[in-house]
């Protein structure tokens, strides 16, 4: 079986190559390993998944990619190799990361209601990433957003150009945002849990928007969620993390009807299922490990049903090696699933 190496060349097709990602926060219980050495590609127009529960490290992952850790905290220490279209991100100046930011890379935050300068109208804030990075002019500029809003569904532009985010629902709010995002149309979307707080039917809608998006604009696509179910409707391609680890990666249907990791089997099992008779949803038994000591063996291991206590598990780290056709896993004994 092929296994990657520790740092495997970035493919001269990708449009984003990250490797050996690692991100430590310093604090006052010591030193928290948040993302540990993780390594993928995401290709021109292919929309990526990436799944995991609660403080796997999905979220600080991608603001590391983007450099916007320090936006948000302090004492964190990033490492590693992130390519853009070939240029080294980490290498760049300050100056040179804003002139990529909001135009070919753009982030959709988690939590619309929250994402907003409240006493800013709407359209003023969109209009603002349209004037930075393009070379509109201000009186074109309100007719651009005005063509975004209606390309997002948001009914009646010229009047919501005006109003304020507090006149807003939770879905137009990210409507909103994703106008934003393809403002200047970036080469590549990064959508965090950006359903979250939308009920069922808004979340569908936003969904589907941003299919409709990256099909209509090539844009390439990461889509971060802890729901399972979202990214095998979404993604062509799925990264499972678990403990700042990639445990699983591969096609989505491949890894989804076919999983090679113990965790990612654990995750499809909790999902509710229409066809059969439930009386309770199985659970992974135990907790998230312990961030701030790195294990030297499978993060996992504690709460695998097939480590059996097996001195591989947890002394030795299971490198991603391949087990199928472009699929991927960090599990010793994966050829036993």
């Amino acid at each position: 079986m092929k296994e990657h190496a520790a740092s495997p060349s970035p493919s001269e097709h990708a449009l984003l190559s990250v490797r050996d990602l690692a991100v430590d926060f310093e604090l006052e219980g010591g030193v928290l390993r948040a993302v540990d050495r993780i390594s993928y590609d995401v290709r021109p127009g292919e929309i990526v998944g990436i799944v995991g529960e609660s403080g796997s490290g999905k979220s600080v992952s991608v603001l590391a990619v983007l450099r916007l850790l320090n936006v948000y905290t302090t004492g964190a220490s990033v490492n590693g190799e992130v390519l853009f279209e070939g240029r080294d991100l980490f290498a760049l100046t300050p100056k040179q990361m804003r002139e990529i930011r909001g135009k070919d890379i753009t982030l959709i935050f988690q939590d619309p209601s929250s994402s907003w300068h409240p006493v800013l109208g709407v359209g003023r804030q969109v209009a603002e990433v349209s004037l930075a990075h393009g070379k509109m002019g201000s009186d074109r500029v309100r007719q651009h957003v005005e063509g975004l809003f209606e390309s997002v569904g948001i009914p009646n532009p010229r009047i919501r150009y005006e109003q304020y985010p507090h006149e807003y629902s939770g879905g137009m709010k990210q409507r909103a945002m994703i106008a934003m995002a393809i403002a200047n149309r970036p080469k590549l979307l990064i959508a965090d849990e950006p359903t979250t707080a939308l009920d069922v039917t808004i979340q569908s809608q936003v969904l589907e928007l941003l299919r409709n998006v990256t099909a209509e604009t090539g844009a390439a696509l990461i889509l971060i969620s802890h729901d399972i179910g979202v990214i095998a409707e979404m993604a062509d391609r799925v990264i499972v993390m678990y403990g700042g680890r990639v445990m699983e990666e591969g096609p989505v249907e491949q890894v989804l009807l076919s999983p090679r990791h113990p965790y990612t089997r654990g995750l499809l099992s909790s999902l509710p299922q229409i066809d059969k008779k439930m009386a309770r949803l199985p659970t992974i038994p135990g907790t998230p490990p312990q961030m701030f000591q790195a294990s030297a063996g499978c993060p996992f291991e504690p709460r695998c049903g097939l480590s059996g206590d097996r001195d591989p598990c947890r002394e030795s780290r299971p490198p991603l090696r391949q087990c199928g056709e472009d699929q991927f896993s960090a599990c010793h004994f994966f050829e036993e699933l």
